[in-house]
């Protein structure tokens, strides 16, 4: 037998190089209005969306949201391409997350969970994205940040029955604006991931 295990060593070695890229955090709005929580799904049918600009070309490999949901809900995060500053349902790519990765148990907690895209979403420096949620199957909560735009080069927006289709910007009961609480991390386009 001719056997090689000079070549099967160097494969070996080589292939933890070939390992992802650590994501970097890119762009966030961490802080919560834990007064208040928002309907995702249910029978308004109610969508969420976050505009943001993202800080350097790469793609967005992972987010974090800070929800919970009934377990057999199915949340479909987006990201989107905008149209003056508001989703444009132009989507770059979706990932499907069942409502367990957000469901805490015995009862609803503030956390942020990870929602991996299995395929990353290239994005470029300086331009404006969307985050959607939409929730099927059943409802979801999801927290929502302080009074006020706290996220440079963005709005937070939702859309609701009965209102008419279309994206409204955010307000609350008080008529006042929110963003929503998220992170986004993105990972190099030289990376390979």
């Amino acid at each position: 037998m001719n056997h090689k295990p000079g070549m099967a060593l160097v494969v070996f070695l080589f292939v933890p190089m070939l390992a992802w890229a650590q994501p970097r955090l890119d762009q966030e709005q961490v802080n919560l209005d834990t007064s208040q929580v928002l309907a995702l799904g249910g029978s308004s049918a109610e969508k969420l969306a976050q505009v943001f600009t993202i800080g350097r070309d790469g793609f967005i490999a992972d987010l974090t949201l800070p929800m919970t949901c009934e377990p057999a809900a199915t949340v479909t995060v987006r990201i989107e391409q905008t149209s003056a500053g508001v989703p444009s349902g132009v989507s770059l790519g979706a990932e499907d997350v069942p409502g367990t990765v957000f469901t805490s148990v015995p009862t609803p907690a503030i956390g942020f969970r990870i929602v991996e895209f299995r395929h990353p979403v290239r994005v470029s420096a300086g331009v404006q994205y969307a985050l959607t949620l939409e929730a099927a199957g059943g409802s979801c909560g999801v927290w929502i940040g302080p009074v006020g735009h706290v996220v440079a080069g963005g709005s937070a927006f939702f859309d609701a029955r009965p209102n008419p289709p279309g994206w409204l910007e955010l307000f609350d009961n008080n008529g006042q604006y929110h963003d929503l609480a998220f992170q986004v991390f993105t990972v190099d386009s030289r990376s390979g991931r």
